[in-house]
This record gives structure tokens, sequence and C-alpha cells, in this order.
């Protein structure tokens, strides 16, 4: 499972665009062409999170939403001043842009975390433009990374330990935004699932099986998936990532079996 680099429509999806364009009224996710674009964007962002690229493993809310990355509505207590400032303290203050809140290019899919720590950020670079805009900015409008125009890669890196780091200012800014440089952050959204997946295991064996897979499918990283078969499985954190490494290395089934002998005299009962 490969992480995704830009969403980008292609010619059979003009329909179903020029569909949920055509919807009025309040927002709601539970219009036809509504549905049918999230389930098309999460295609087309290898059902990754549009933010942290994690992956979006369940068709429910709390695992994915749909975000809006322009505001579609008003914030709370938002004032004209604050609204149109374009001082970097002030961008969780917006006005909303109601006109694109039907926009499929305001539109990708987030994991539920991302989705509320971004909260209602305002990205637009020149938020003193006159209201309601004529047309959907472009990619030079914003100082967040736009996923419908850019590379993640250009904007953003992950390290092997899953590790954020802004490459650009608007890469940097949803960094900053979705808590993806605070260690609390990243341990509940990639510690977490390891750790969730490891207490569904009942033998090192099958723990070390299922973190291999993790890590192949960048559900986690490797830091992640040791840790939790240490936790789980009631091994020290170097034997556990010494036994991952082998699991992650074995090539044939020679080597497989080499590995889950080796399991054999770290075993003990799970509960």
């Amino acid at each position: 499972m490969t992480r995704y680099s830009k969403i980008t429509f292609t010619k059979a999806d003009k329909k179903l665009l020029n569909e949920v364009r055509a919807c009025v009224g309040d927002w709601s996710t539970a219009l036809d062409p509504v549905i049918q674009l999230r389930a098309r964007l999460k295609d087309l962002q290898n059902f990754r999170c549009v933010y942290c690229q994690a992956p979006i493993e369940a068709e429910e809310i709390g695992y994915r939403e749909l975000e809006h990355i322009l505001p579609k509505g008003k914030s709370p207590r938002c004032t004209l001043a604050s609204g149109t400032s374009n001082d970097p303290k002030k961008r969780r203050a917006t006005l909303g842009y109601p006109e694109f809140k039907f926009e499929p290019l305001n539109l990708a899919v987030s994991c539920s975390q991302c989705n509320t720590l971004k909260g209602m950020y305002d990205g637009l670079a020149d938020r003193a433009q006159a209201r309601p805009l004529a047309g959907y900015p472009k990619a030079k409008s914003f100082i967040w990374f736009h996923p419908h125009y850019e590379d993640y890669a250009a904007h953003i890196t992950i390290d092997d330990n899953f590790g954020f780091t802004g490459l650009s200012e608007s890469g940097r800014a949803v960094v900053s935004a979705c808590g993806l440089d605070r260690a609390e952050v990243l341990e509940n959204k990639f510690g977490a699932r390891a750790y969730s997946r490891a207490r569904h295991s009942t033998s090192l064996k099958k723990t070390l099986d299922s973190m291999a897979s993790g890590v192949e499918e960048l559900a986690f990283s490797k830091m992640h998936a040791a840790r939790s078969i240490s936790k789980r499985c009631s091994i020290s954190f170097a034997i556990a990532s010494q036994l991952l490494q082998k699991r992650l290395a074995a090539e044939t089934a020679l080597e497989l079996q080499a590995v889950y002998e080796e399991c054999k005299q770290y075993e003990k009962p799970t509960n």
C-alpha cells in the first residue's frame, strides 16, 4: 500500500464533479453525489489521510471525514477584522467560503484527528479580498498545501520514524495546524494504531506477522511496531526490534521459519 502523491481527477470524473457542483442548500454528506465523491477521493488518495497519510481503514465517521480545505462557514466569534487578517495567529478565525462548500477542488478525505486539529484554519494567502470570491483560487493563492494542485512530497516529508517535516511555508502550515510536529499526536495516531493491532494477536509469532504487515503497508513505523511487540509480548524493545527486522528481511520460506523458531524461546502467554 503506497502513499498518495496528488489528487488528480480524470475525464471520467467530469459527470460526478458537475453533479456535486450542482448541489444546493445546506452542506450534507448524505447527498448521493457527495457520497460518491467521497468514495472517489478515497480511491485517488490510496485510502490515505490527505494530511498525515495515515491509512483510512473503515468507512465510518471517526475514521474518515470529508474535509473542506477552505472552511465552508464562519467560525464562532469571528469579526470582519479577524476574518480578513493575514496575521498567522488569526487564521483560525474565518469568514468562511460558502461559495465553495460543494466545490470538488475544495474537498478531500482526512482522518478524524487531522480534521479536528485543523479545525477552521483558513489557508487563503490574501484574506482581504472581496467576498464572495469570483472563482476557486489557484495553487499560488494558498499558504496551505493543496492536495489537488501539488505533490505531497514537495511540501511534507515523513521520516522512517514517522516524523513530519514541512519543506515549504504551505507544508509547515499543515504540519503545525494538524499537530504533526507534536509527539503526543503522532503517538495517538500511529503508536495507538500499532498497539491496537498487536492486542488482537494471540502469540509472539502472530504479533510479529501483524506488525511486519503494518510496517510494509506504511500504517506505522518500525519503532511503533517494535514498541507494540515489546509491550504486548513482554519482551525487551531490543529483542522485539531484532525479531521485527529479521521478519521484514525474510525472503524465503526457510528464512521465515527460522524467525518463527527464534520466537519460540521468547514466547509467553498473552491475554
